[in-house]
């Protein structure tokens, strides 16, 4: 797997600490964030170091990080913002590999298919997800429907901008803690 590039090395995943609670693996659209998302059979397209989205992901890195979360960003992790050569079969592979080892997925739904199959694998999985509804993004109604469900979190945040911030309050820890409910609710029906 692709590591971070060294001008973002104090927000690195790394490994787990004394302090650290485990990894999220935070997920969230690419194609439809980058600069020059084209056809299937194009490049991936870049998410710029100047992007709104950029921005957001890495402000909410170092936000989980501040609770002790290491942070499995893909964006950057899998794809470098889209500066990876890499066929869409490796990138499900990591990605996919990723979410297995991961003990919190945090999802930004929107409308994006590969997050949906990240959720629900997570889901499947019995690792706990929380769903993040920006209200200034698109949603797609099933995923809307994952946290009332109770089969994970659900956190909403009023614009992008304040992503990081709404993760570095008590409605995460709430939205975490309904996670590992939804989890073990989950995990009772299959058992």
């Amino acid at each position: 797997m692709l590591r971070h590039s060294s001008e973002e090395a104090d927000s690195t995943m790394g490994s787990p600490t004394a302090d650290n609670v485990g990894q999220v693996y935070l997920a969230g659209p690419f194609t439809s964030k980058t600069e020059n998302a084209v056809g299937a059979n194009a490049t991936m397209g870049m998410i710029s170091g100047n992007s709104e989205w950029r921005g957001a992901l890495l402000a909410a890195e170092q936000a989980l990080r501040a609770k002790g979360w290491s942070v499995f960003l893909p964006h950057r992790d899998v794809s470098a913002w889209g500066a990876r050569r890499i066929t869409a079969g490796d990138v499900v592979r990591e990605c996919l590999s990723a979410v297995k080892e991961s003990n919190l997925v945090i999802a930004l739904l929107e409308e994006s298919f590969g997050t949906h199959v990240e959720v629900g694998m997570a889901l499947g999985m019995g690792i706990p997800v929380v769903t993040v509804r920006c209200q200034d993004q698109a949603q797609s109604y099933f995923g809307g429907g994952i946290g009332p469900a109770s089969l994970a979190g659900e956190l909403v945040v009023p614009t992008i901008h304040r992503f990081a911030e709404v993760m570095s309050g008590a409605a995460f820890d709430r939205a975490v803690a309904a996670a590992r409910d939804g989890a073990a609710s989950l995990h009772a029906m299959a058992g």
